[in-house]
């Protein structure tokens, strides 16, 4: 490339630039310094997060020395490396304040929830933090306190749910349904009928009572209440004291249930590694003491 009079090329490849924005001038004068690490940032922050081999790519320069250069900016704390991804720090923090805006929306709206499901909050990122790096990502900012992860549920660091006293009101009457049904609980339908409430809502209080551990999510559609679970729990850690596997017929007639629910029941037990299934019968696995 050829200047005349005796011009800088200071970016071959820049980006469009708006009159008066704040910082532009400040990149401007870093990248005429002869050190090369504002010039890298500057593209790293343009990819909004970037591989080493893409930024080398980008950059047409060699992997070693870009490492180095990314490695002493993160000593700066200009840059994190999350999975395979170097992010700048105005980036990071531009994403955090994103996330915990995000978060607080859901709180405001859904007082009851825990928090969002992380596959609901991927989309607030770059596509192509994903996998493993979106983990990392999330990792970090739980790190730096700014959010709470369990399991696959996100919350600010700060939220507790808190019910109105309303709400109480709502989750006794609940409490009292799902004791009543004992193991054979009426259906939710019935239930968000009879305290008037519209599904979204009734299964707002579901998760509250789930994650406090009051109510025990059996499949999609039975929950138990937590003490006829444990009975139904412990019928189970019984017959295996002297039997080696159990049948589904032999657990409904345990229970004194139908099939619908015995089946539920020892499809949980599976997925909670309680049972093992062995053809048409289920074998203790890892039951708890």
């Amino acid at each position: 490339m050829v200047t005349i009079g005796g011009g800088v090329v200071l970016d071959e490849h820049p980006p469009r630039h708006k009159r008066f924005k704040p910082g532009v001038l400040k990149k401007l004068e870093d990248l005429h310094k002869d050190d090369p690490l504002p010039f890298v940032m500057q593209k790293l922050e343009e990819s909004r997060g970037a591989t080493l081999a893409e930024l080398a790519q980008l950059l047409k320069m060699g992997p070693a020395p870009l490492s180095n250069l990314l490695e002493r900016a993160r000593q700066e704390n200009k840059a994190v490396l999350i999975g395979d991804y170097y992010v700048t720090a105005e980036n990071i923090d531009a994403w955090g304040a994103t996330l915990l805006k995000e978060l607080a929306r859901f709180h405001s709206g859904r007082p009851l929830w825990p928090g969002m499901h992380k596959a609901q909050l991927s989309g607030i990122f770059p596509r192509k933090i994903t996998g493993r790096s979106y983990d990392s990502l999330l990792d970090y900012y739980k790190q730096k306190g700014l959010i709470e992860i369990k399991g696959d549920i996100i919350s600010r660091k700060d939220f507790v749910p808190r019910p109105t006293a309303m709400q109480e009101q709502k989750i006794e009457e609940i409490l009292r349904f799902f004791i009543q049904g004992g193991i054979t609980p009426p259906s939710l339908k019935d239930l968000w009928s009879s305290l008037g409430l519209k599904k979204e809502e009734g299964e707002s209080y579901l998760e509250y009572l789930v994650n406090k551990g009051s109510i025990v999510r059996v499949s999609e559609e039975i929950f138990l209440h937590s003490e006829p679970y444990a009975k139904c729990l412990d019928i189970l850690k019984e017959h295996f004291r002297a039997n080696r596997s159990i049948s589904l017929a032999q657990y409904r007639d345990l229970l004194g249930s139908s099939r619908k629910y015995a089946q539920a029941l020892l499809e949980h037990f599976d997925s909670c590694k309680f049972t093992r299934r062995l053809g048409d019968e289920r074998v203790p696995w890892k039951l708890p003491g």
